[in-house]
């Protein structure tokens, strides 16, 4: 009988674990414009800064982009050929997932 008391006890803290893990992950969806034209930039590159994966994710032909990320601490790097890189807290994309690059 221990060993069913072991075994369930660790199971059961293996899934608490696992499952803790799993909802400390965050989405925002966006939307990546030029900051002249307010054109959509379609295949602009966002990279999750301090993320020791680098990890990131690519917009879409329209322009919009989903993000998954754990910190709210973190920032990302938003970058596009012809446009100036720009570095935003995640944080500030709660609020307006808005992001505007310079050509």
């Amino acid at each position: 009988m221990k060993i069913n008391k072991t075994i369930l006890f660790l199971f059961l803290a293996f899934y608490s674990f696992s499952t803790e893990i799993i909802a400390q992950n965050t989405i925002i969806q966006g939307h990546i414009l030029d900051a002249k034209t307010g054109n959509s930039i379609p295949f602009a590159s966002i990279q999750i800064l301090g993320d020791s994966n680098n990890k990131g994710t690519v917009s879409d032909v329209r322009g919009w982009y989903r993000l998954e990320f754990k910190s709210m601490d973190d920032s990302i790097r938003v970058s596009h050929v012809g446009y100036e890189k720009l570095v935003v807290p995640i944080s500030s994309l709660k609020e307006n997932p808005e992001i505007s690059l310079y050509p």
